[in-house]
């Protein structure tokens, strides 16, 4: 892992005739990170994620069938950490109840500036109440190459990896990541994840475009200055950008669709347009999704519908890794 090689690809990629950018770029720079934690604290965002009580139902579960050990939460793309937090504490919540001996939190992020700010918000909230807490700067595309566990952890404690945030989004390849980055996984670990429902069959695009809020109202303010930001630093000759959502229906996932956000990137000396993929953002259909996740020994416990604003159609769903 080499953020500073990351950086020059970057650049190299914003300077060339245009091309999709890799999601996890969109966090790489420090003010790429602060201007997604901006994104992260405005009202509307922060009703999107407000009703977090399946949480509460998910490690009521998790605690009833690995209580007698300890626990390990592996937080992969932590980001600023808040679901993670509430997660351990509703852990916490039953540890008496279900003897779990200790818990253990690491936060995994790409970036150095969210992992800072998740690992500090968890240490003011958890303080001594967990038995470790640890940082992990690095890409979780390599998870299976991370100090995650010993050959005796694998024995006696259970590990829980969640992917909170709709970080689903950052995977090229669900199906890959599920069967083969998660290799680090053993059977009877968990995996926790929340993504977006579909609010239309990948059949009917019109119905997507009539529904689909980004789609109906087009990219926030916010979100203009974050994707936007790492083009205004980086692209030399750049004059004005103007963003556009596209609808992808040909995705890995069957019944899935993505909306990709386009940067059309005037450029100051030429009669020239350059379009980069700066983002993109993925529904699913629930039943379709946990059949295909099924097929890489991922099998669903729970699924909740999550968070607070209905029109953003989340769920909150638990995973446990077959034999």
């Amino acid at each position: 892992y080499d953020p500073r090689q990351m950086t020059i690809d970057l650049v190299s990629q914003l300077n060339g005739a245009g091309c999709s950018l890799e999601q996890t770029t969109a966090y790489l720079d420090n003010q790429s990170a602060d201007d997604w934690l901006t994104t992260c604290n405005t009202a509307k965002y922060l009703a999107q994620f407000s009703d977090t009580s399946p949480i509460d139902a998910i490690a009521k579960k998790i605690a009833g069938n690995c209580g007698g050990g300890g626990i390990d939460i592996i937080a992969i793309g932590c980001g600023d950490a808040k679901s993670e937090v509430k997660l351990v504490e509703s852990l916490l919540a039953q540890s008496k109840t279900h003897n779990i001996k200790d818990i253990r939190l690491f936060l995994v992020d790409i970036s150095h500036t969210l992992l800072t700010v998740g690992y500090n918000h968890a240490k003011v909230s958890l303080g001594a109440a967990v038995k470790d807490l640890i940082a992990l700067h690095g890409n979780f595309h390599n998870l299976s190459q991370f100090p995650l566990f010993s050959h005796a952890d694998r024995r006696n404690r259970c590990r829980v990896f969640t992917m909170l945030g709709c970080t689903l989004v950052n995977l090229d390849n669900e199906y890959k990541f599920f069967r083969d980055t998660m290799n680090a996984a053993c059977p009877g670990d968990y995996f926790i994840a929340d993504y977006t429902k579909s609010y239309a069959s990948s059949d009917e695009p019109e119905q997507i475009r009539a529904l689909d809020p980004p789609l109906t109202t087009g990219v926030l303010e916010t979100h203009k200055v974050w994707l936007g930001g790492p083009i205004r630093r980086y692209t030399k000759g750049a004059n004005a950008i103007d963003f556009t959502i596209e609808l992808n229906t040909d995705c890995i996932v069957r019944g899935s669709y993505e909306l990709v956000f386009v940067a059309n990137v005037m450029m100051q000396e030429k009669d020239e347009t350059r379009l980069f993929v700066t983002w993109r953002v993925r529904r699913y259909d629930a039943a379709l999704l946990e059949e295909g996740l099924a097929r890489t020994g991922w099998h669903t416990e729970l699924c909740l519908p999550y968070g607070g604003n209905e029109r953003q159609k989340l769920n909150l769903m638990l995973l446990r890794k077959s034999a």
